[in-house]
C-alpha cells in the first residue's frame, strides 16, 4: 500500500523512480492533451525515466505514458512512499 508523504508538486520535478499521484491537471487544453496519452488524475504512476524533453511514465498496471516536459509543468502531484503495515 502507498501513503502520500507531503504536499503537491508539479510532475515537473519528478525523478526517475519516483512513485507519484496525480492529483491535478491545469488548463483544459493540458487536460485534453494528458488525456489523449492516458495520463488522468487521480492515476499512481512510476517515473521511469526523465529526459530534457519527455518524462516516461509507468501506471501500476503496466502501461507506458509519455508526456512532454512543457505539459508536464502544468500537472500537479503528491510524492508516494510504500507504507510499511
Amino acid at each position: 500500500m502507498r501513503s502520500s508523504s507531503g504536499p503537491a508538486v508539479s510532475l515537473d520535478a519528478v525523478h526517475a523512480e519516483d512513485w507519484v499521484q496525480i492529483r491535478c491537471i491545469l488548463f483544459e487544453q493540458v487536460r485534453e492533451r494528458c488525456g489523449a496519452v492516458g495520463v488522468r488524475e487521480g492515476e499512481v504512476v512510476r517515473c521511469r525515466e526523465s529526459t530534457a524533453e519527455v518524462l516516461r511514465l509507468q501506471t501500476e498496471d503496466g502501461r507506458v505514458l509519455e508526456v512532454a516536459r512543457e505539459w508536464a509543468r502544468f500537472i500537479e502531484v503528491a510524492p508516494l512512499e510504500l507504507a510499511v503495515a
